[in-house]
């Protein structure tokens, strides 16, 4: 058994880290990484792949990745409308053409992500509105 100190201890530190705090059955402590937490299994003292809570993490992945991408796509198309209500009334102001290509161009590079890759997607950088 640990005190609170300590496990405050531990878990600030395990923050700094980017771990997770898992309590063995015997009372013993463990800082995991993220992503052994989410796929894996503690079985007989070690962790191990464990293939329905690996499939359960990707699909988690996939769909933060489909609500970033709609977010950003929401984002876009809001701009979008905003500069072609400007130039289709004839009331833009400076570089409003070159900017809504900017952000037509932003708006078809998100359509393009791979959702499904769940190790690192690429954003295309977020034109300046």
């Amino acid at each position: 058994m640990i005190s609170n100190k300590e496990y405050a201890d531990l878990a600030a530190k395990a923050n700094a880290e980017n771990k997770v705090i898992y309590k063995h059955e015997n009372g013993e402590y463990e800082l995991v990484d993220q992503i052994t937490y989410q796929t894996c299994s503690y079985v007989d003292g070690e962790w191990v792949e464990d293939a329905t809570k690996k499939a359960s993490y990707q699909q988690k992945i996939i769909n933060m990745n489909k609500l970033a991408i709609s977010s950003l796509l929401e984002e876009a198309n809001y701009n979008i409308s905003m500069l072609q209500d400007a130039i289709d009334l004839d009331m833009q102001e400076g570089n409003e053409e070159e900017r809504i290509k900017e952000w037509k161009r932003y708006r078809l590079l998100l359509t393009r992500i791979d959702v499904n890759n769940i190790v690192n997607i690429e954003y295309p950088e977020k034109p300046i509105f």
